[in-house]
Order: structure tokens, then sequence, then C-alpha cells
């Protein structure tokens, strides 16, 4: 990733495009038992409760 950037401003300093896009990270995929722990551990706000300034 570092050597992408360094490409783009290399190029970006000589006045034209870069040429390589950048690398695409794909992650890793997340079981269904880690998410919904996940979830239940995130707090919830009712939207009616919010209050807007």
């Amino acid at each position: 990733m570092r050597a992408f950037w360094a490409q783009v401003s290399e190029a970006l300093s000589s006045g034209t495009a870069p040429q390589t896009p950048p690398p695409v990270d794909q992650g890793v995929p997340l079981p269904a038992a880690q998410l919904r722990t996940l979830l239940a551990d995130t707090p919830r706000k009712l939207t009616a409760d919010r209050v807007l300034a």
C-alpha cells in the first residue's frame, strides 16, 4: 500500500496521472455468531428518544 502512495506522490509531483490502481483489501469473512455477539454488545438508542439540536 505504501508503494502505491509513493507512486501516486511521484506521479503528481511530475504532473502525470498515476497508472497503478490501489490494492483492494477484501477483508476476511465474519462468522455469523461473532456478528451476533458484536451487535448484541452495541448500545442502541431508539429514534424517538433522540434529541435533535
